[in-house]
């Protein structure tokens, strides 16, 4: 999962965006479903262990429509 996001975050390096109301609602929705997942009623559910993830967001832009979670806590969301 690593490497792949860094392959991606290296053929988009132009059109990463750090920062802005965009970045920020996207961190912010990132948050909230983190910590869902790992309230004990959904692990129960799904019958998964709570796993300690280091979650990294980034936001691409572009006109693609997509969204992505690699294994490890790598999420890229596209801005289209």
């Amino acid at each position: 999962g690593l490497q792949a996001f860094e392959e991606v975050l290296q053929q988009e390096r132009q059109k990463v965006l750090t920062r802005g109301p965009l970045v920020d609602a996207i961190r912010d929705i990132a948050q909230r479903l983190t910590t869902a997942a790992r309230h004990e009623g959904f692990l129960t559910g799904v019958q998964l262990p709570d796993q300690e993830m280091r979650w990294d967001v980034r936001v691409i832009d572009s006109k693609e429509q997509n969204a992505f979670c690699l294994p490890g806590g790598k999420i890229v969301v596209y801005t289209g």
